[in-house]
């Protein structure tokens, strides 16, 4: 087996696009696609994961195998990694059975990922208010672990883990914002850092997933009233299940027309008070990516610092 890539996430940082419209196009790898790292590395319990059966596995592979699943980090971002229990779970997961594994993370302004999380939360089914959604003070101890946690985003903290644990040669950091202000650029020698044999002519650099549209947000939310799925924490007073698919994709559709407002800014979804808290909480972290993780570019992205 050669090289072994393990792209971990986070999420809201365009793993998906990576996926779907970059990785399968890549001619000189194999690639495991979302549904089988899932059914591999995350959905297994905790005291029957079983390295030994994996090692056998993707140890058949003759080229350079190339796995992604944005939830390697830990979960979505409302779930906050669970007080960091899966965070280091799904660590030890990928260790035991890739141990010289090359790392790919990309993280995300503070800022924006939360925004971004939140509007996925609302995408996913969801209803709460922001404020619902990032602060669970109602909750004792354990019961606040489900739940967003500002931890999660603390990036030099898994930054840290996955190099002791991989070596800092093997972990990789990217800025999504580098991707994201040119695509084109950042992909040609994303291609050329891990030798990937890619048509890039061919690759669609349009993004998944959007923003949402000031009006729309406050129908979506209301919808999301009507049925039971597809997030934990939400509130709902109808089970019918069936209409979040359609009522998602008709969404998605409307969101494309001006009619329903322009795109909302950070301080609208977020407000100024948890603007300030944000930036006030994650100046530590962020310094150390810049002082430990020689990240020195997040500067140019207004991150918290």
């Amino acid at each position: 087996m050669d090289k072994i890539l393990i792209h971990i996430g986070y999420p809201k940082t365009g793993t998906t696009w990576f996926q779907n419209k970059l990785y399968p196009h890549v001619n000189n790898i194999t690639f495991f696609n979302r549904k089988v790292v899932k059914e591999d590395f995350i959905l297994s319990n905790a005291l029957c994961f079983d390295a030994e059966t994996l090692k056998q596995k993707y140890s058949n592979q003759q080229s350079t195998i190339l796995l992604s699943h944005e939830l390697l980090v830990g979960g979505m971002i409302h779930m906050g990694g669970i007080n960091g229990f899966l965070t280091k779970e799904f660590c030890d997961r990928l260790h035991s059975v890739f141990p010289d594994g090359n790392i790919i993370l990309f993280i995300r302004n503070q800022i924006d990922i939360i925004v971004s999380a939140y509007n996925q939360y609302i995408r996913g089914g969801g209803n709460y208010s922001i404020n619902k959604y990032l602060y669970q003070n109602s909750f004792d101890s354990l019961n606040k672990f489900f739940f967003f946690n500002f931890s999660f985003l603390e990036y030099d903290k898994i930054i840290t883990l996955y190099k002791n644990k991989f070596g800092a040669q093997n972990v990789h950091v990217f800025l999504f914002e580098d991707f994201q202000k040119d695509p084109a650029k950042f992909i040609t020698n994303f291609a050329n850092k891990f030798n990937l044999e890619i048509d890039l002519e061919n690759i669609d650099y349009n993004p998944v997933n959007t923003q949402f549209r000031k009006y729309l947000k406050p129908i979506f939310k209301f919808s999301n009233l009507f049925y039971r799925r597809a997030v934990i924490h939400k509130r709902y007073f109808f089970k019918f299940d069936n209409m979040h698919a359609k009522m998602k994709a008709r969404y998605n559709h409307w969101n494309q027309f001006k009619i329903f407002g322009r795109f909302e800014t950070p301080e609208e979804v977020l407000g100024k008070k948890n603007i300030k808290y944000i930036n006030d909480y994650y100046k530590e972290s962020n310094n150390k990516l810049v002082d430990i993780h020689n990240l020195d570019t997040i500067k140019q992205y207004n991150y918290p610092l």
